[in-house]
């Protein structure tokens, strides 16, 4: 019944409509991809384009994996000298307790 009364073609046009967009925004993320290859200084028309990025990729990530890696063992160490330096401040304040 619905159907008799038009529904039918808004819905086809609600569809028409959706398909547009999703082609405008596969458009658009293609557009994304080859932006970010060239920033990464791959070529976006080889057939190696992807695994260039890949390699590029990794090699910025044990980068960045190691750099973390020294960050985290600053840190430690300053917590650690951080924690003497509190324990020999009480322990100077013990001793100069004691000595008045």
């Amino acid at each position: 019944m619905l159907l008799d009364c038009g529904y039918k073609g808004l819905g086809l046009l609600q569809i028409s409509a959706i398909k547009v967009l999703l082609n405008d925004l596969k458009g658009g993320l293609s557009k994304v991809n080859t932006e970010i290859l060239k920033a990464a200084g791959v070529n976006a028309n080889s057939a190696f384009a992807h695994r260039q990025f890949g390699d590029l990729m990794m090699t910025f990530h044990e980068h960045a994996k190691s750099t973390f890696a020294d960050a985290e063992v600053t840190l430690c160490f300053f917590k650690i000298d951080l924690v003497l330096t509190g324990l020999l401040y009480k322990a100077t304040l013990i001793v100069a307790s004691k000595s008045c």
